[in-house]
C-alpha cells in the first residue's frame, strides 16, 4: 500500500477480528510517535505520505487502536531497508515486486502513464451473407492516467489487426492494420480514468464448399488484436484479445489477457 494508491493500516484488531488494545506507550515514547519512527526507518526513499491517528479504548486507560492512513507517495517506489527489495500487495499479502511494476513507479514523476486496466465487451454477433461471413463486437476499454504527469497527448494504440478485421472508433474513424491509434482529443488528468468505445467488425469469404461454421471459426481465430494505453513519452502494458475455451459450455469467447513486454 505505500508504493501506490495508499490505504489503511489498523493495529489492534486479531486475526480472528476482536479488538486488542495496544499500549499507548512504547517505553517513554507515544505508540503514535514510535509507529512514525518505524515506518521512516523502513524504506528509502522516506515515506512520508501517511498519518497515524490513535483511537482510545473507553474501558481501558491508556488503550488505543491505531490507524496509519497512506496517501499515494510522490516519492514511490520505496525499497525494504531490511533487505533491499520492493514490495507491492497482492491480494492480502505483499510480495516481491516484478521489474515492470517498479519501473512504472520509477516514471510517474516524468512520464505520463495512461494504463488499460480492462476491456468489456458485448458478446458478438455473426451474420451470414451469400458468399461470407460477418462478426461484430462493441467493445469499451477503461483505463487510467496513473501518473501526476497530464497526458497532454495520446489514447489507444492497436497492432496486429487482421487483415479480415477493422476497429471502429467512437468518432467514426476506422483503423487498420498495425500501428494504429485512436487519439484523444482532450487532455487525461492525472489520476483520471477513461472509458472508450470501439465496434470491431470482421468480415471473411466463405470457402469453395460455403462452409459457414468453418468461415466463422476462421475469421474468430484472427481476432487477436493487441492494444495498449499511450500518451506522449510512455506506452503503457500491452492487452491482447486472445481466443479460450469455455469447457462448462464447450464454446469459445474472447477474453482480454494481459500480455507482457
Amino acid at each position: 500500500m505505500r508504493q501506490f494508491g495508499g490505504g489503511t493500516l489498523i493495529f489492534g484488531i486479531s486475526d480472528d477480528r476482536e479488538l486488542e488494545a495496544c499500549l499507548g506507550r512504547v517505553g517513554d515514547t507515544p505508540t503514535e510517535d514510535w509507529l512514525s519512527d518505524l515506518i521512516r526507518a523502513s524504506v528509502s526513499y522516506t515515506n512520508r505520505a501517511y498519518r497515524v491517528y490513535g483511537v482510545p479504548f473507553a474501558n481501558h486507560a491508556d488503550g488505543r487502536i491505531f490507524v496509519i492512513e497512506y496517501d499515494d507517495s510522490p516519492h514511490a517506489p520505496h525499497q525494504s531497508n531490511s533487505d533491499q527489495k520492493y514490495y507491492y500487495r497482492v491480494g492480502h499479502s505483499s510480495a516481491p515486486a516484478p521489474h515492470f511494476y517498479v519501473d512504472l513507479l520509477s516514471k510517474r514523476m516524468t512520464h505520463a502513464i495512461v494504463e488499460v486496466d480492462r476491456i468489456r465487451y458485448s458478446s458478438g454477433h455473426c451474420v451470414q451473407e451469400a458468399d461470407a461471413v460477418r462478426i461484430h463486437y462493441t467493445v469499451a476499454i477503461e483505463g487510467q492516467n496513473r501518473s501526476v504527469q497530464a497526458a497532454t497527448h495520446g489514447g489507444i494504440h492497436f497492432s496486429s489487426i487482421d487483415s479480415h478485421w477493422r476497429v471502429v472508433t467512437g468518432e467514426g474513424e476506422t483503423l487498420v492494420g498495425s500501428g494504429s491509434v485512436s487519439g484523444r482529443r482532450t487532455p487525461l488528468l492525472p489520476k483520471q480514468s477513461f472509458s472508450d468505445r470501439f465496434e470491431l467488425y470482421g468480415r471473411i469469404p466463405l470457402d469453395a464448399n460455403g462452409n459457414v461454421a468453418a468461415a466463422a471459426n476462421a475469421l474468430f481465430e484472427a481476432l487477436k488484436i493487441r492494444c495498449e494505453g499511450i500518451s506522449q513519452n510512455h506506452a503503457g502494458n500491452e492487452y491482447v484479445l486472445a481466443p479460450h475455451n469455455d469447457p462448462v459450455n464447450n464454446e469459445a469467447y474472447y477474453e482480454p489477457v494481459r500480455g507482457r513486454r
